[in-house]
């Protein structure tokens, strides 16, 4: 899994295989836990590569995704109705059967991220765009 962070924008891009992607979709939706990208590149030009990735329940919340360049992690907090909407669109991701990318993020009356959360894209296992 590769998470990278550019703190300029505040956009989180992540690519990941199948089994991590459904791994993550299974770990948002228990809403509590962390995963370790154990393959994640360095730096890459001026993206800050992030290492762990941590999900806690916050009752009452919509999603909110932050990034901690410094300690190189990914938090995501939200309530578990929104938390398993954030895993069900994950999981969407790695189930497609062509490539594309998901971006994740907030508009006023969003139905489950809240104001303030990263933006987030979330590229497929299959890369590239979907073929039609």
């Amino acid at each position: 899994m590769r998470i990278l962070f550019f703190p300029p924008t505040g956009e989180v891009d992540l690519l990941a295989d199948h089994t991590e992607l459904t791994g993550l979709a299974f770990l948002v939706a228990s809403g509590t836990g962390t995963t370790i990208s154990e393959d994640a590149p360095g730096d890459i030009q001026g993206q800050v590569a992030l290492h762990h990735v941590r999900v806690r329940v916050a009752n009452g919340e919509a999603v909110m995704i932050t990034a901690d360049a410094s300690g190189r992690s990914l938090t995501i907090t939200g309530d578990l109705r929104s938390l398993n909407i954030l895993a069900d669109n994950l999981h969407q991701m790695a189930e497609a059967a062509d490539g594309g990318h998901l971006h994740i993020e907030h508009y006023p009356d969003h139905p489950y991220i809240g104001e303030g959360s990263l933006p987030l894209v979330v590229n497929s296992p299959h890369g590239g765009m979907p073929v039609r």
